[in-house]
């Protein structure tokens, strides 16, 4: 009973509202957290139906974070949500993170995992994060607050060849619930615990296997742990996991014939660039072999504000290491500024 009124009081954060944030959420009302903040600048798109159930084909368009409080609103009369229709950066971490007693890292890509560990070892916040690739999911629960986190366990980001999406690697929906679920029941294992530990585990889909490890410390991720909200502010996620993979429309050429702009938006998303280089695929159909922009060396990727474009040119580079690839810093929305209207000869 003790327990389920310190989990009822508990204000708890959701970074990410997608295949892991979705189940997370769900779990989450269901066993009592009445308060709620849910962070995801993104929209609800035809891609994320077959993981995320919190959507449906009707919300297409519309804000993830928007969609997710009128699900919970709808199921649980005793709930309040935050919402957050923004991507966490760095210069919101620190206000957003603050607020809140738990956090579950929810994202799929690394440089957010870095910057979110980070802020929550500067604010001693327990952190849970969720992650798949292919058919293993991994969880990590960080409640030793004297620890470096993620950083104990990965203390420098990978190569980016490495790095997988859900997407990419074609995970199954039962994966991410799974994983989801596995996080929620950890934080509330978390309230049964005396003593504070930091713990890995790792779930094999085709063995149906669970494995768990301890964390301990290491020192060289201690060392690449900022010491100071200031030291924090000054870093840079994306290059430190990617190399610098953003670039803005001021700075591309556009009478270069042999560059790609590719517009990774949904069919229905407007408006419509008239730049003559512009090719419009959806990640799916990038991904199920359509390939007309492998005839340009240069491949500027483009979303609506520039975030979504992010994590595709990473995989990108993944996939085409000879070629230049970039992120469009601000998107389409910056395209149509009154400057680059102007450099664009619009």
């Amino acid at each position: 009973m003790e327990n389920h009124q310190e989990i009822s009081k508990s204000k708890v954060l959701i970074i990410g509202v997608g295949g892991i944030g979705c189940p997370v959420l769900d779990q989450l009302a269901k066993v009592g957290v009445s308060k709620i903040g849910l962070v995801d600048g993104d929209i609800v798109s035809e891609s994320n139906l077959t993981r995320q159930f919190l959507f449906s084909v009707n919300d297409i368009g519309s804000a993830k974070v928007d969609v997710a409080k009128k699900y919970i609103y709808n199921q649980f009369i005793d709930k309040e949500l935050e919402i957050y229709n923004q991507f966490l950066t760095l210069e919101n971490a620190i206000e957003i993170i603050g607020a809140y007693d738990f956090i579950f890292d929810c994202t799929d890509n690394f440089p957010s995992r870095y910057m979110i560990s980070d802020a929550c070892v500067l604010l001693k916040k327990p952190l849970f994060m969720g992650a798949v690739n292919g058919l293993e999911g991994q969880v990590f629960q960080f409640s030793n607050l004297e620890s470096s986190f993620y950083r104990d366990v990965f203390p420098t980001p990978p190569n980016s060849r490495d790095i997988l999406t859900c997407n990419q690697s074609n995970v199954p929906s039962e994966l991410t619930k799974f994983v989801g679920e596995l996080m929620v029941s950890n934080f509330i294992k978390h309230f049964d615990s005396i003593n504070e530990y930091n713990l890995f585990i790792k779930y094999q889909l085709e063995k149906n296997e669970i494995y768990q490890f301890d964390i301990l410390s290491n020192q060289k991720g201690y060392e690449n742990t900022p010491k100071t909200i200031d030291q924090f502010l000054k870093s840079n996620y994306q290059i430190q996991c990617f190399g610098n993979t953003t670039i803005t429309w001021q700075e591309i050429d556009l009478g270069n014939q042999d560059i790609c702009i590719l517009d990774v938006r949904e069919k229905h998303e407007c408006p419509a660039l008239t730049i003559n280089q512009v090719l419009r695929l959806t990640f799916d159909e990038i991904q199920t072999g359509n390939d007309d922009f492998l005839n340009k060396n240069e491949i500027y990727v483009v979303c609506d504000f520039g975030n979504r474009s992010l994590n595709i040119a990473h995989y990108l580079r993944s996939v085409f290491p000879n070629k230049l690839v970039f992120s469009v810093s601000g998107g389409v929305n910056d395209a149509f500024s009154p400057l680059n209207l102007k450099q664009h000869g619009s």
